[in-house]
């Protein structure tokens, strides 16, 4: 594939230090993984992983890694917007029932307790490492400590309206309006290389 249908990762308002972009198919078996169980793969990773690759400037121990199968769409323009938004996906009789952290401007969202370790860990910048079969673009991502806190109080509302509506079916709406329709699958990439995903 030519490197240049990549361009887009890089968008001109995200600037240099924002964005790093290298072609390498070092990664393409993660997407293979990927793409057998989701269309979406939200990864929990050391970043000296990441970081053996020339280019792309890792400078966090804690980072994400997100697979992205070839029939997932995304405005790139808009995901790499320097936002993170914490929400709590509802249900839209019985409340929230899944506290997730929105990556720019979406659609990629993912389930914060499944990265609730990494997060945890993120000092400056959440570095997110979005992985395709011959192209890895990490983004920095600005993060605030305050951002943990409300993803915490947003879970524990989850949690609380979950037992109070556990035996009850849900119908289950982003209130990102985006992003809902996408499968994920959720792993850890250790340090040795070894790759743990659970569904």
């Amino acid at each position: 594939m030519d490197f240049s249908n990549y361009n887009h990762l890089a968008p001109a308002i995200a600037g240099p230090a924002r964005v790093s972009l290298v072609q390498t198919t070092a990664f393409s078996d993660l997407v293979g993984a990927t793409a057998a169980h989701a269309d979406v793969g939200y990864l929990n990773v050391h970043g000296e992983k990441f970081a053996r690759i020339p280019g792309l400037r890792i400078d966090e121990e804690a980072m994400l890694a997100v697979t992205v199968t070839p029939q997932v769409s995304v405005a790139w323009h808009d995901q790499t917007e320097d936002w993170l938004i914490p929400f709590n996906e509802t249900d839209s009789q019985d409340g929230p029932v899944s506290t997730r952290l929105l990556l720019g401007n979406g659609p990629l969202a993912f389930d914060f307790t499944q990265c609730t370790s990494t997060l945890e860990r993120v000092k400056e910048h959440l570095l997110v490492a979005y992985v395709f079969p011959d192209c890895v673009g990490v983004v920095r991502y600005r993060w605030n400590d305050r951002l943990l806190d409300s993803l915490n109080q947003l879970h524990q509302a989850t949690t609380f309206y979950e037992s109070l509506t556990e035996d009850r079916p849900h119908a289950v709406t982003s209130a990102s309006g985006k992003g809902a329709s996408m499968s994920a699958i959720y792993g850890r990439i250790h340090v040795d290389g070894t790759v743990e995903m659970w569904l």
